[in-house]
């Protein structure tokens, strides 16, 4: 990967790529595509690092297809109870972050989503 975050259309062509820290990447993918309305539900994202908190975002903006260099046990079962496909280079039980101990099994999607938005406007 060269950027932390890419996304690729379904032909392969880069759609979109972006360097950051945490969740940041995916904060401005979604304020890009809020400014450039594409479906994307046809297309891949790939990122460096898939927690739970990164894939709750992947979930909502509505991606079917993800792929982790490296994702949390917690990451994969939310990608598979919404039936996302995901693949992953490494897989590990958690990754080091607040927001991964933030979001709870029994917490539903939208309330996570707008919790990791409140956190983006504190950062």
């Amino acid at each position: 990967m060269q950027s932390s975050l890419e996304v690729f259309d379904h032909d392969g062509r880069l759609f979109y790529q972006c360097d950051g820290k945490w969740l940041e990447p995916l904060f401005q993918l979604i304020h890009h595509l809020s400014q450039n309305k594409t479906d994307i539900s046809s297309f891949i994202l790939k990122d460096k690092i898939i927690g739970v908190a990164a894939a709750v975002l992947i979930i909502q903006l509505g991606f079917k297809k993800c792929h982790g260099v490296l994702m949390s046990k917690k990451a994969v079962n939310l990608l598979e109870i919404n039936q996302v496909d995901y693949s992953f280079d490494e897989l590990v039980n958690e990754i080091s972050c607040k927001t991964e101990k933030m979001i709870t099994p029994d917490m539903n999607l939208q309330t996570a989503y707008i919790q990791l938005l409140a956190l983006q406007k504190v950062k």
